[in-house]
Formats: C-alpha cells, structure tokens, sequence
C-alpha cells in the first residue's frame, strides 16, 4: 500500500474528525483575522486657540464632535465644573 493510499484510508476512516479540525482551524483563522483588523479611525483632539481669549470673555466656546447627542458648537461659562481639574 503507498503513502497516498494510507493517507486517503486513514482520513476515510476519521472523516468526522478531520472536518471538525479544519473548520475550527478555519474559524480561529477568521477569529484571528477579524481581532487584527483596525477598529476605524482614532478619536482626535484638537485645541484650536489658547484660553486667553476664553479668559477674557468668561466663557469656552467648544466643538463638539464624535459620538455624542447633540454635536456642534457649544458656549459654556468658565465656571463650569468641566473645566476645573
């Protein structure tokens, strides 16, 4: 019996077994390929002027952006809570 006969014998004889190992190959190869893949552009934050100006008028004018519920520009008083560390 040749090499290519044992082979074919023996995967005959464990046929359940050898698609059950290449589908969980398969499947932890997409599993492994989907964690790799980029989540989608980084968040980014953008400081656009120096607080002088929000200083002197006593209030923060702010873009709101992203994943929030109500986006657009926003003007806050300086004595919020959000802008004390």
């Amino acid at each position: 019996m040749s090499w290519g006969e044992q082979v074919e014998e023996w995967v005959e004889t464990r046929r359940l077994a050898v698609g059950l190992a290449l589908g969980g190959l398969i499947l932890i190869g997409a599993g492994v390929a989907w964690w790799r893949m980029p989540a989608g552009e980084e968040e980014t934050v953008e400081v656009l002027s120096a607080a002088a100006t929000a200083s002197q008028s006593g209030q923060a004018i702010v873009d709101v952006a992203g994943a929030v519920v109500a986006p657009g520009v926003a003007v806050t008083p300086m004595t919020a809570g959000a802008f004390w560390s």
